[in-house]
């Protein structure tokens, strides 16, 4: 990170002071906190220059979930993450999903073999109540 301020002198402008830091060096406890959190994370910053966002400190594959953005020394900066499991299932959820469907399929069977034997005791019942040769 390079912060640069502008000097004046008697009101008059007389050079720019310059100061360099290492950006892996000042945003690693921040880098450290993200990986232990699960997050990818990149950090791109735009030049003094000027030009697009350049990447400084990444391991984010793909297309980031948020971001926020900054000013300081003069540039603009631009820090995005997303959860390292994003676009796949929490196997919580898969546990959930398949023993919400195998408890409808056992209880839709449980219901099925009721319903019939409640019917097969219907039929029973008419039949010792009615009289075979007569049907009274």
């Amino acid at each position: 990170m390079a912060v640069c301020k502008p000097i004046f002198i008697k009101g008059k402008f007389w050079g720019y002071a310059t100061a360099l830091y290492k950006e892996k060096r000042l945003f690693k406890p921040t880098f450290n906190k993200l990986d232990k959190l699960g997050y990818n994370y990149r950090l791109s910053k735009t030049f003094i220059t000027g030009g697009g966002y350049q990447p400084l400190s990444s391991n984010l594959p793909a297309k980031s979930q948020s971001e926020i953005t900054f000013r300081l020394g003069g540039c603009s900066w631009k820090m995005e993450a997303a959860r390292k499991d994003a676009g796949q299932m929490p196997q919580e959820v898969k546990s959930g999903i398949f023993s919400g469907i195998f408890t409808v399929v056992i209880n839709t069977i449980l219901a099925a073999l009721l319903l019939n034997y409640l019917e097969r005791g219907r039929r029973l019942s008419r039949m010792l109540d009615t009289d075979y040769l007569t049907g009274m």
